[in-house]
């Protein structure tokens, strides 16, 4: 069959077509991605290696190691034990702030757990899939070893009740494995933990697959891991069992005595074929069928293996898959390399598999010869090997077969060994992987590779519709270097860039606290890896923590340009829509046209304050549109001068209509006084006043703590800067024409407020911070007969606005106005704890700016349809994946030298008792449901910064971590503060989401505060600080504030010393201590030697 080729995405239809063609009796399923941890191998490019490479991967381990490990000297000297084995690097390490876990509970987890975690992650990014972002209904399928975890706590019956005890079952039995995946990747298929012995993992994957085909899912992650403590441990070998006297596989040799416990893991993602070709999804393989049984008791013993149940299984996945077992190319055997084990399924095989002539004999292989028995994990191992020698067009070499066992007679079968690797040239390739399970549960599955017409060949991208933009997040300042590292080095090896974007931009993306943005270019690679090596470079934009709020900074006069929005105009519809409401609302004020003044390069209008204001506010109008347009939402606006009118349309106070003829009569006035100069001055106001007054100046805007502008007669202005000069103070003149904010205004001013007169301002959307008072303004302040007069007359203070945004918690500010002259004086205040954005600059082009900006507002945690703005048209490709931080978490288990327990507890419960009553604590009920009504209101407030008004309709916490971008390393305490609201009855949950169960009265904080006052015995260093940490829960758990910082400020321990050694409450919890610390060393002095 000819290729399918598309001149555009392949249709529904179209697929079922082909698919229906090449399977009409099957239901096939496509493995899209994997992630897999094997001996020696820490990813499946390794693993592929090894395998072709013929390499063992197992360890000899030294006595010294043996006894490290805490082995005993009897047993390493022990004629029968082997020092061999498998060891996973890193096992012990985990990246538990990814995760969101606390040390206390990582190290809690069986490393099992953690590792097929982030197995998960990786399979999941290696399919194209952003891990807690899979749009589809995703179920998990996993199994794993028994915990053999050291830091698992011994449990008893009545512990599991207990908080302790239940977190240690959960984080060490075999039955959470799959839910902990689920849960922490918001993954809302089924959640199955999968126990067939050593068929578990085989078996987790063809029930992933059945749910496929039954729409219980629509994406499916499944396998298996085995880890063993210590991994330094080998074996005792005894004659007639698994464990071969040796330490080697051999499986069908002659010299087969069995094989040796490994260590692993490995999972596949999995997709219904059709929507795997219809999503663009990378697929690998195709599972056609598989199959499951058991033996019953048709065999000699429960542990042994049955030819009639291995022939039956296999037989059935062969008639399931339709096709004949002479087209099966490969067998990827259980092959344990036991005598018993090696005759049952090479017989049971030839009772399936007909004859075949020695040039097509079916070859055999079993990556236990490499990486020994992974027990749970063995199935996945097998089938992963299998998957990539289907699609890379290689079978592997066995391992450690010189001479056919005779018994077997393979070479009357129609099967062979290969000891080499050998090319695999099938227009399809089939193959079979078998796993048994000791008890007799077996699985048999096809794979293939995918045919060529079904390796559907999508379009390339034209240069209109190509990825801009390269974003990447990871939850550490190391682990986004990191990244960036590998991306530089992935865009030197691929030469699609715009796939690798697109996959990182549309498929991936998880916007984790630590953000980077780079244009995408022939120079990105370069940028990523300067930026990698802390090194500095322009075109990478970097952050970290939530944006806080955003302002919205609208420019004033000397910022325009001719033909300014021109290019714009041309490319952004709501850009131009509003503009030319503009040009409309002031047609009748201005000849030549105010679009004749813009966009004509040759005209000088703009030179003219009567257009040169009016074409300001205009542009800065539109370019509010144009970003409203694309998502952008603004906490706060100010403008500066007469981009005030342009940020009071904006906020909702003025419609255009209202505003743009009051502009142009404002230039147009201040054109009739167009003398006079300006002069910016950079020191401090105060300093300069006594200097500017004896020149009789007036103080026109303070744009930061040493930016002062001043404005007067132009003599005045000259004689002023000859001062400075002998002063040695800086200074810049400004070119504009006449001296605004001035006495040189004041013959205009009573005209102007007449022109003001009938100007209504109604209630507005969006806060407005005023430049005249610094402070948020509403329509009533707009209403005033007098604002805009004195709005004209006095300074601009801009930075004291700056300031006061910042009080409300503003962080990202975006200057609307054609060129950036806002952002750089906001800068020299707050460059490293603000992002500063321009949407416009002089002469530079209106695409290459505001596509700046967009990576800026990535880089600065605020959220918007990335993929849609920055992604163009590609596919999915491989692309790294996320570099896991390998910090240890381990616990060894308690010794009874700690126990015990129970008599420390009951020390402390005899001091609390007693100790209430001698230090009389009435109150204490009363200041409890004061904290209680303050910690309600407290976190209500943090889930509405976070999520809106979702709340209402119920929302669950990974929702609330991901929209309001909470740090990973809270989601712990995020929990726990929801689950208080609950217990106090302010929520209720219900199926994981959280709802208002009453109303949250957050007006009465002031009067909770004061009440906590008195409760606390005048100690208000005790409210003051609950005050501050409640006000600032967003940004401490955003990452915008250090906790330490905010209950500590400027480094003060008072409140602490006064709270522990004076406040009635502390002095009592100090007694609890302290007899907790006298039953601590009550307990420990029996064993004292």
């Amino acid at each position: 069959m000819d290729n399918l080729r598309f001149s555009s995405a392949p249709t529904a239809d179209s697929i079922d077509a082909s698919i229906a063609q090449r399977y009409p009796d099957c239901e096939p399923v496509a493995v899209i991605g994997y992630a897999c941890h094997f001996p020696e191998a820490p990813d499946g490019e390794t693993f592929w290696r090894n395998l072709l490479e013929g390499r063992e991967c197992s360890r000899r381990f030294t006595r010294e190691a043996l006894l490290a490990a805490g082995l005993d000297t009897a047993i390493i000297d022990d004629p029968c034990y082997v020092n061999i084995g498998t060891v996973l690097d890193n096992a012990d390490c985990f990246d538990a702030t990814l995760f969101g876990y606390s040390r206390q509970e990582a190290e809690s987890i069986d490393p099992q757990q953690r590792l097929f975690l982030q197995a998960v992650w990786h399979a999941l990014e290696h399919a194209g899939y952003a891990p807690g972002a899979v749009p589809h209904k995703t179920g998990v399928f996993a199994s794993s070893r028994m915990s053999t975890y050291p830091g698992r706590e011994a449990l008893n019956v009545t512990e599991v009740a207990q908080v302790k005890g239940l977190q240690s079952l959960m984080g060490n039995d075999k039955d959470y494995i799959a839910t902990r995946a689920a849960y922490k990747l918001n993954l809302h298929g089924p959640a199955l933990s999968v126990q067939t012995a050593c068929s578990s993992s085989l078996v987790a994957v063809h029930l992933a697959c059945e749910s496929l085909r039954a729409g219980e899912s629509d994406m499916a992650v499944s396998g298996g891991v085995a880890l063993s403590f210590p991994q330094q441990a080998g074996y005792r070998y005894q004659p007639g069992m698994i464990f071969s006297p040796d330490g080697h596989c051999r499986p069908f040799d002659a010299s087969a005595e069995g094989t040796w416990a490994g260590n692993g893991l490995g999972c596949v993602v999995l997709r219904r074929l059709k929507d795997a070709l219809l999503s663009g999804d990378p697929i690998i393989a195709v599972i056609l069928s598989s199959a499951v049984n058991n033996d019953g008791n048709r065999k000699v013993g429960y542990t042994a293996p049955s030819v009639a149940g291995q022939q039956a299984v296999i037989e059935e996945a062969l008639m399931l898959a339709a096709i004949d077992d002479r087209q099966i190319g490969y067998i990827e055997t259980h092959g344990t390399g036991t005598p018993l084990g090696d005759a049952i399924e090479i017989e049971a095989l030839r009772n399936v598999y007909a004859p075949r002539p020695p040039q097509q004999r079916c070859a055999l292989g079993s990556v236990k010869s490499n990486v020994g028995h992974l027990d749970t994990a063995a199935g996945i191992a097998g089938l992963l090997k299998t998957v990539l020698a289907v699609s890379r067009g290689k079978i592997p070499p066995m391992l450690n077969f010189h001479t056919p066992n005779p018994a077997l007679k393979l070479e009357e079968s129609p099967f062979t060994v290969p000891v080499t690797a050998q090319e695999w040239q099938d227009e399809v390739r089939y193959a079979g992987v078998s796993s048994f399970g000791i008890g007799g549960t077996n699985c048999h599955m096809i794979v293939a590779s995918l045919p060529d017409e079904l390796n559907i060949s999508y379009p390339a991208a034209d240069d209109g519709s190509k990825s801009s933009a390269l974003l990447l997040s990871a939850a550490s300042d190391t682990a986004l270097r990191q990244l960036a590292a590998d991306y530089a080095a992935a865009l030197r090896e691929n030469s699609n860039a715009n796939n690798l974007a697109f996959t990182a931009l549309r498929a991936r993306r998880l916007d984790l606290p630590f953000r980077l943005a780079a244009p995408l270019n022939h120079d990105t690679a370069a940028s990523l890896s300067a930026w990698a090596g802390a090194k500095s470079t322009s075109p990478v934009y970097s952050g970290h923590g939530a944006s806080g709020k955003q302002v919205w900074l609208f420019t004033g006069q000397g910022s325009h340009w001719r033909t300014m929005g021109q290019s714009l105009y041309q490319h952004s519809t709501a850009f131009a829509d509003t503009l030319e409401r503009c040009f409309a609302a002031c047609r009748d004020m201005l000849t030549p046209s105010l679009r004749e003044a813009m966009f004509n390069p040759d005209s000088a209008q703009l030179d003219n304050m009567a257009w040169a204001q009016p074409a300001i506010v205009a542009f800065e109008i539109a370019m509010a549109a144009h970003w409203r347009a694309e998502g952008l939402k603004a906490d706060f606006a100010m403008g500066h001068s007469v981009g005030e009118f342009a940020a009071a349309v904006v906020c909702g106070h003025y419609t255009i209509e209202q505003v743009m003829p009051l502009v142009c009569r404002r230039g147009a006035l201040m054109q009739l006084c167009a003398s006079g100069a300006m002069v910016a001055v950079f020191a401090q106001e105060e300093a300069l006043m006594p200097l500017a007054r004896q020149f009789e100046l007036d103080l026109a805007a303070n744009n930061g703590t040493r930016h002062t502008v001043f404005s007067g007669p132009e003599a005045r202005i000259a004689e002023f800067c000859a001062a400075l000069s002998q002063h040695e103070i800086d200074y810049r003149r400004l070119s504009v024409t006449g001296a605004a904010h001035s006495a040189l205004l004041e013959p205009i001013l009573d005209r102007f407020q007449e022109a003001c007169a009938g100007l209504l301002a109604k209630p507005g959307q969006i806060p407005l911070i005023s430049t005249l008072t610094a402070e948020l303004i509403d329509e009533a302040t707009l209403n005033q007969a007098d604002y805009w007069r004195r709005h004209m007359r006095q300074p601009v203070r801009f930075i004291q606005s700056i300031q006061a945004a910042r009080k409300l918690g503003a962080r990202v500010f975006v200057e609307m106005g054609p060129d950036a002259q806002l952002i750089a004086s906001g800068q020299r205040e707050y460059r490293d704890d603000a992002y500063w954005i321009a949407s416009a600059r002089r002469k530079q082009e209106a695409s290459a700016v505001l596509n700046q900006a967009l990576l800026q507002l990535y880089a600065a945690g605020v959220t918007l349809p990335w993929a849609d703005l920055l992604a163009g048209d590609g596919q999915r490709i491989s692309a790294p994946c996320y570099p896991f931080a390998t910090e240890r978490y381990w616990k060894e288990r308690a010794t009874s030298a700690c126990e015990p327990a129970d008599a420390v507890l009951a020390a402390g419960l005899e001091v609390a008792n007693s100790a209430a009553t001698a230090l009389e604590l009435p109150r204490l009920e009363a200041l409890k449901q004061c904290a209680t009504r303050l910690h309600a209101i407290y976190v209500d407030r943090l889930v509405q910064r976070c999520t809106g008004d979702a709340i209402d309709n119920g929302v669950d916490a990974i929702t609330i971590m991901r929209h309001g971008r909470l740090m990973p390393r809270y989601q712990q305490l995020l929990q726990r503060l929801l689950n208080n609201c609950v217990v106090d009855g302010d929520y209720r949950c219900a199926e994981g989401r959280y709802y208002r169960a009453r109303p949250i009265e957050h007006q009465q904080r002031e009067i909770l505060l004061t009440e906590l006052a008195d409760y606390c015995e005048g100690y208000q260093a005790i409210p003051d600080t609950i005050a501050r940490a409640g006000d600032r829960l967003y940004d401490m758990m955003s990452g915008a504030e250090e906790p330490v910082a905010i209950i500590f400020p400027q480094g003060a321990s008072d409140g602490v010393e006064v709270l522990y050694q004076e406040f009635s409450f502390g002095r009592y919890f100090n007694q609890i201590a302290a007899g907790v610390l006298r039953g601590i060393v009550q307990a420990r002095q029996p064993h004292q030697p």
